[in-house]
């Protein structure tokens, strides 16, 4: 469970406009690395998967937006 909110928070920094490309950066390879082991530990995965499917859906929409 803390990776999936970690996994989130990282995407959802990552998507900031503001934010400097270093730091998304580091936000984005965050929310890689922990989304990845947050779904092999899974026992659900579909749940886990449909949730990080919205929160990137946000954060491209969020991107997109600002752009």
């Amino acid at each position: 469970m803390v990776l999936a909110v970690i996994t989130t928070l990282a995407l959802l920094v990552a998507g900031v406009e503001d934010q400097s490309l270093p730091v998304r950066g580091v936000a984005s390879v965050t929310a890689a690395g922990a989304g990845g082991v947050s779904i092999v530990l899974a026992r659900s995965r579909g749940n886990l998967v449909g949730w990080y499917l919205i929160a990137v859906g946000v954060v491209i929409i969020r991107v997109l937006a600002g752009a």
